[in-house]
């Protein structure tokens, strides 16, 4: 549609991986596989990045989505 790839939004994650995919420059199963990496790293910065902020409250993926909504309620209240 005539949008830059060079534009900000397009260089998240999954785009850049889509654009190479439609240049040919990445079979569609490298594609994937380097959005999957590419989503691992930056969930792993995230995790660093929160680890550093005094009072964060991490929710237990394991209880979703039965208790998330109090235990959400509760760090809230």
């Amino acid at each position: 549609r005539g949008f830059s790839g060079e534009l900000a939004s397009l260089q998240s994650i999954g785009y850049r991986e889509a654009q190479a995919f439609l240049r040919g420059e990445l079979s569609e199963e490298a594609a994937i596989e380097a959005v999957v990496l590419t989503s691992r790293q930056y969930a792993k910065r995230q995790r660093t990045w929160f680890r550093g902020i005094a009072g964060a409250h991490w929710l237990e993926e394991a209880r979703w989505p039965v208790s998330l909504r109090r235990e959400v309620l509760d760090c809230l209240g």
